[in-house]
């Protein structure tokens, strides 16, 4: 999670959320942390609100909390819509130079990858539900950096005007 205030979600929002799930599944904090294949002193840390889980501990969690159907995974999804913020500029910037890199970009790709560019972009104008949207983004941050460097190189305005950074900056959490 964001540090020194940046993020709006204190470490007592996630031990509160951790603790609930750890007990509406009749679990010990080792359990837990077997379940979730971590040190057991991590969850006893975020419990103690002392450290917050990382981004794909989040994931981890909310996750087990959604096969729960624990009210606690709409804590972990919060915090990973907020998590997914810097992506926004990406998506809401409009400009034909950054169409056309996407074009040139698009016509490097084999016909099948083609196809999932097209099904994603779908999904994303036609409104995927929040929880598909959250994933995908999540799943996406690994290639986020080279997509940025690549709109700094090829549009250097276009990413300038969308607020983008040569070196995305993507929050990174306190490994717990």
């Amino acid at each position: 999670m964001r540090s020194q205030g940046q993020n709006e979600r204190q470490p007592d929002d996630f031990s509160g959320a951790i603790r609930k799930l750890r007990r509406e599944r009749s679990l010990t904090q080792v359990q837990l942390a077997n379940a979730l294949g971590i040190a057991p002193t991590s969850v006893y840390r975020w419990e103690a609100g002392s450290s917050v889980p990382d981004m794909p501990m989040l994931v981890s969690l909310w996750h087990f909390a959604l096969e729960s159907g624990s009210a606690a995974a709409t804590v972990f999804s919060d915090a990973l819509t907020e998590l997914a913020g810097p992506l926004k500029p990406l998506f809401e910037t409009s400009s034909r130079a950054r169409q056309s890199v996407i074009d040139k970009t698009a016509q490097t790709l084999e016909p099948e990858q083609q196809i999932l560019v097209m099904a994603f972009i779908e999904m994303v104008r036609r409104g995927a539900d929040p929880v598909s949207e959250k994933v995908m983004r999540l799943l996406l941050e690994p290639w986020l950096g080279s997509a940025v460097e690549q709109l700094t190189t090829s549009a250097p305005k276009i990413a300038a005007d969308a607020g983008i950074v040569k070196k995305a900056n993507i929050p990174r959490g306190r490994k717990g």
